[in-house]
């Protein structure tokens, strides 16, 4: 019951337009679960293994973000007369404590797990998230633009975005669909079961690409690069070849694949920086959002506090945020905050016992991502660190056992 809990929150989470206020069928669903797990605890007696050390290490980092955040707050608000509305002030510290308090149950939840058992919570997942975007996209694609009264497109016909107000939304949970289910391909022996993984990969990969992300698609690039060398590395050293053969291959291939990929990376890059969800350049933001911390040098240290702090107002009335995780935490927790955002996520997959190349993707591509949005409010983005760090941790732990 709990399983289906998670996998259906996780699976509505991205559809923001179902929710009423900031709580939507998705929330709703992963409130019950953690409620569950704390229950489900509090009845078990079992001790606690291994696994505290990486979930305090994700959770450290989310609870002082939360105390900077505040902090900032009250500086810019004592020093500097400056205080966000109240709407503002409540949706950076709820989205943020939700997400602090879903990680910490997720490793409650999965900490006494066999890495089998949590394969097969993944492949309920992604095989029912990928029916369930794959039907809808499959309606917005030869249907219908428009179901129940919302508009299924960003434009005519040109990004879908599902029942998310927001591409990227969809963009979160098919790149994650795409590397879990690489991940799972991987792991099995069965050829049904590749066949049936591959075809599951086809679909979130095929939905991703029709949000029209240039961010996710420069991600892609470069993580496919990550992939193909480290597939070549693992062929080099099977073959056990001798001499300097092997790093003569090694050159050539990255000689290659640099001038294949670079024509690509750099219209991405080109389109990347010249455009932003509200019409400015990405570098006049980030511009922008720098001078602000140089104005108000304390809160370079300890951020502003919640608010998109840039300084520029949209249409809307409300304030822009920076489209980039790494600036965004400079402006609401501070410098020190977003280095330790960075040491933690890289910690995940930095000297893992036990390494897959997608999972480690997975890792990377939301770091990359954060170039391009702000990636600390999505839930997938969490699920993905976290499930890589609990995977890492029981492969490990399974190779020291048979290595004693």
């Amino acid at each position: 019951m709990l399983d289906w809990l998670l996998i259906w929150g996780l699976i509505l989470a991205p559809m923001t337009a179902l929710r009423i206020y900031k709580f939507g069928p998705g929330e709703i669903l992963l409130i019950a679960w953690m409620l569950g797990v704390l229950v489900e605890n509090k009845k078990s007696s079992e001790t606690r293994g291994r696994l505290s050390i990486k979930l305090n290490s994700i959770s450290i980092y989310q609870v002082a973000n939360l105390v900077f955040m505040f902090v900032g707050m009250m500086v810019n608000f004592l020093l500097y007369q400056e205080l966000k509305g109240i709407g503002a002030i409540f949706t950076f510290f709820f989205s943020h404590t939700f997400m602090l308090l879903f990680v910490v149950q997720l490793f409650r939840y999965l900490e006494t797990r066999s890495v089998v058992n949590i394969n097969r919570l993944l492949r309920k997942l992604v095989i029912c998230g990928a029916v369930s975007y794959g039907i809808l996209f499959f309606y917005a694609e030869y249907i219908s633009n428009s179901l129940f009264g919302y508009y299924l497109w960003m434009g005519k016909h040109y990004r879908f975005r599902g029942f998310s107000f927001n591409p990227h939304q969809i963009a979160m949970i098919t790149c994650a669909g795409v590397f879990l289910s690489l991940y799972l391909l991987g792991e099995t022996s069965s050829k049904k079961q590749k066949i049936l993984y591959a075809i599951v990969t086809g679909i979130w990969f095929w939905i991703s690409l029709s949000t029209k992300s240039d961010t996710m698609t420069l991600c892609y690039v470069i993580c496919l690069a990550y992939i193909l060398f480290m597939k070549f590395v693992k062929i080099g050293k099977e073959k056990k070849s001798s001499g300097y053969r092997d790093y003569l291959i090694l050159v050539l291939f990255g000689i290659m694949s640099a001038l294949i990929i670079s024509p690509v990376l750099y219209g991405l890059l080109s389109d990347f920086i010249s455009s932003a969800g509200n019409g400015l350049g990405r570098l006049t933001l980030w511009r922008d959002a720098f001078g602000q911390l140089i104005e108000k040098p304390l809160g370079f240290l300890v951020g502003l506090g919640p608010g998109g702090n840039t300084g520029h107002i949209m249409p809307t009335g409300s304030e822009a945020e920076a489209h980039n995780t790494y600036v965004q935490l400079c402006l609401n927790s501070g410098v020190l905050i977003c280095l330790f955002h960075i040491y933690t996520i890289v910690g995940i997959i930095k000297k893992p016992y036990y390494k897959n190349v997608y999972l480690v993707s997975a890792v990377l591509f939301f770091l990359l991502y954060g170039i391009g949005g702000n990636m600390n409010r999505r839930v997938l983005v969490w699920f993905t660190y976290a499930i890589c760090a609990i995977l890492f941790e029981k492969n490990s732990e399974e190779e020291r056992t048979l290595i004693q």
